[in-house]
């Protein structure tokens, strides 16, 4: 979550808190919640009643999907390794059958053509072309550090 105010600084973060997130490891898998600014503006409330609201939750399927729960959508992202640096990625929106096509283009294009495509993909390949033989992560990248562990005990290390 702390990538939010500078990656999304144009697309996502007005609706999210700076680097207040929670991930907790599942096995191989993750989840994660990250909170959305109602969340610091909010006095008591029953979370139950608001999660949407309140923070967006996430979850890793290892070893490459993504599941993102959006406040009224749903976006399937899979990734498909093809080379050591070329990677597929399909991200699909789940949207409730009903609704305004004009809303749901409008969210389309700012996850997919603004978060993913011009934002997290971007990342992504500028990480890709610096990426040595050693990688050193900091202390808020330990769901990185799960993720290798995993795909070490299945390939091995």
């Amino acid at each position: 979550g702390y990538h939010l105010r500078v990656l999304h600084r144009d697309s996502v973060y007005r609706f999210f808190v700076d680097a207040a997130s929670r991930v907790e490891r599942i096995g191989p898998h993750m989840r994660a919640m990250s909170a959305r600014r109602p969340l610091r503006e909010a006095g008591p409330v029953d979370p139950r009643s608001a999660l949407n609201e309140l923070g967006t939750p996430s979850f890793v399927i290892f070893p490459a999907t993504i599941i993102i729960c959006h406040p009224d959508s749903i976006s399937l992202i899979s990734l498909t390794p093809l080379a050591a640096d070329r990677t597929a990625v399909d991200h699909a929106m789940l949207i409730p059958p009903t609704g305004d096509a004009e809303h749901w283009a409008k969210n389309w294009a700012m996850i997919e053509d603004g978060v993913i495509q011009r934002e997290d993909l971007w990342a992504c390949e500028q990480i890709q072309r610096g990426l040595d033989d050693e990688l050193l992560f900091g202390g808020l990248e330990h769901a990185v550090r799960w993720f290798h562990e995993s795909l070490d005990a299945v390939v091995g290390e």
